[in-house]
């Protein structure tokens, strides 16, 4: 329920983005989807691993996320969530730094038990 406005970014060069810890180095993305309305249409929004992987949630309205993640993040098999600020510079140009995880956050792991689902391949 509810409508969010979304910011999805792509890391220029995919190899800036292999690296996960809070202190790798900046890297360049370009905007992928800027101010985006998703609402309670019913519709499903996809993120891949190349594709507007590095984004941003804002409620707009009192709202409810889903967000499957598949493969499930991972931290001791290097599959582990992070957080990136998004900074555009004078010449326009995009760049994602990682940052830490904010203390209070939470993942938690649920086994999905409901109908088959056909994801995109990258």
């Amino acid at each position: 329920f509810g409508e969010l406005s979304v910011d999805a970014y792509d890391a220029v060069h995919q190899s800036d983005a292999n690296g996960q810890a809070a202190d790798s180095p900046p890297f360049e993305v370009s905007v992928s989807v800027k101010n985006d309305s998703w609402t309670e249409n019913g519709k499903a929004h996809y993120t891949g691993p190349r594709e507007g992987n590095i984004h941003e949630f804002r409620a707009v309205t009192d709202c409810c996320v889903l967000d499957v993640l598949a493969p499930p993040y991972d931290f001791s098999g290097g599959r582990r969530c992070t957080y990136y600020e998004v900074e555009k510079r004078h010449d326009g140009s995009h760049w994602a730094s990682p940052v830490r995880c904010p203390p209070d956050y939470i993942t938690r792991g649920v086994a999905y038990a409901g109908v088959p689902r056909d994801v995109p391949q990258t």
